[in-house]
């Protein structure tokens, strides 16, 4: 069966459209001359502008789509340009960055909980630009949270190209092996062994295991420097950002920190970057991030969602395990005669020896269990089966 949700909601959008009397107007032109209104377009009659769904300025849902994609775990609180872009790539409707503007100015827990950015101070020293995805990496550690689930530290890794990022969990206190085989277990098997990687002077890093492990593996660390002030300042900015991410969801239960975490990385690296024109997911996925477009009905009609799971779903599949191996032949291909539990005699089945024995390796097949008289018998002459370390007497279906 191949499940699809769909948004069940915007037939009421498409009601909206059609009531509004100047994108009525415009659905009428599009439908005599479908290149009569510049940047429109009619797909499955609705209406787009550039690809995105259209909206009635004075709708209803205006309020709605500023909350789903600013205030959300996806919208993550951005400010007014990635709020703007996340909304932009999915819908239209005449002054929405107007709309986004003020929305985001009058949030109170924005307002509480975001920290005032200012552009540091002096010149810096840029780093060279990688020439290819997760080759060069920046990592730091966000200590002092409070215990999650077991946790207190978020170690953050970010590819320098495509701003991709990645958080971790830790544990206090944690040593450069348990950092490392994290390391390993969630960037290098996804990503590779990077060729460098940016970290400030964090006492695990100057360890000596974490050195050479990286050495072993044809990386080399490039510390801060005192010429090179701002060489971790990417992962800085990203954990002032992630801070302000978890600050503004678990203000009220701070202790759950690490429930949202799944969800800040998503929205980070599905939030527009201005240094690079684009999402850190569409540039090492290559294509954009999942829209609410595609959840859009289809023109034919779609079956209503079913609140509830069938009972069929529901009710326990039982088992059936073999309860007794009644013969084997000597073919080429080894098979065995076998009688299900719970289940008549006549329904016993040949299956083959070496995918009985892979299912159920808990039952033993002793060599004896077979025929030695040849042909059918009424019994198997010194026979027999250790099932879980009972011996049961074999039976001949004649």
């Amino acid at each position: 069966m191949l499940s699809k949700p769909y948004w069940s909601e915007a037939d009421e959008i498409q009601q909206e459209i059609m009531a509004d009397p100047h994108y009525s107007k415009v659905m009428t032109a599009l439908r005599n001359d479908p290149d009569s209104q510049i940047g429109f377009s009619l797909v499955q009659d609705r209406l787009f502008y550039k690809g995105r769904l259209v909206i009635s300025k004075d709708s209803k849902w205006v309020p709605i789509f500023l909350h789903e994609f600013h205030s959300s775990p996806v919208g993550g609180h951005s400010g007014v340009l990635r709020t703007y872009k996340r909304l932009a790539a999915n819908l239209y409707w005449p002054g929405m960055m107007n709309s986004v503007l003020q929305f985001v100015k009058d949030y109170n827990i924005c307002q509480q909980s975001k920290y005032e950015a200012k552009s540091p101070a002096g010149l810096l020293q840029p780093l060279p630009i990688p020439k290819a995805i997760w080759e060069d990496i920046s990592l730091d550690f966000m200590s002092g949270l409070p215990k999650s689930i077991g946790f207190d530290a978020i170690m953050v890794v970010v590819d320098r190209l495509t701003k991709y990022g990645h958080f971790i969990c830790l544990k206090h206190p944690f040593t450069a092996q348990t950092v490392a085989a994290l390391f390993a277990k969630e960037i290098v098997r996804l990503h590779g062994v990077p060729s460098s990687i940016v970290s400030d002077r964090d006492p695990t890093f100057v360890s000596k295991f974490w050195s050479e492990f990286f050495k072993i593996q044809g990386t080399a660390l490039k510390m801060s420097t005192a010429y090179h002030p701002e060489t971790d300042g990417q992962t800085e900015v990203l954990n002032r950002g992630l801070e302000t991410y978890l600050r503004c969801f678990t203000s009220e239960q701070p202790n759950c920190w690490a429930d949202w975490l799944s969800w800040a990385e998503y929205w980070y690296n599905t939030s527009y970057q201005g240094s690079t024109g684009s999402t850190p997911f569409e540039l090492v996925y290559g294509r954009k991030p999942p829209t609410i477009l595609r959840f859009l009905p289809a023109a034919t009609g779609q079956l209503p969602a079913d609140p509830e799971i069938p009972i069929e779903l529901e009710q326990e599949i039982p088992v059936v395990e073999p309860e007794e191996f009644l013969k084997r032949n000597n073919q080429d291909v080894s098979q065995v005669l076998v009688k299900w539990k719970n289940q008549p005699l006549s329904e016993a089945t040949w299956e083959d020896e070496v995918t009985i024995r892979g299912q159920f390796p808990e039952i033993s097949l002793e060599d004896k269990a077979v025929s030695t008289h040849g042909g059918n018998c009424p019994f198997l002459e010194g026979c027999g089966l250790c099932v879980s370390g009972i011996f049961l007497s074999f039976q001949c279906l004649l």
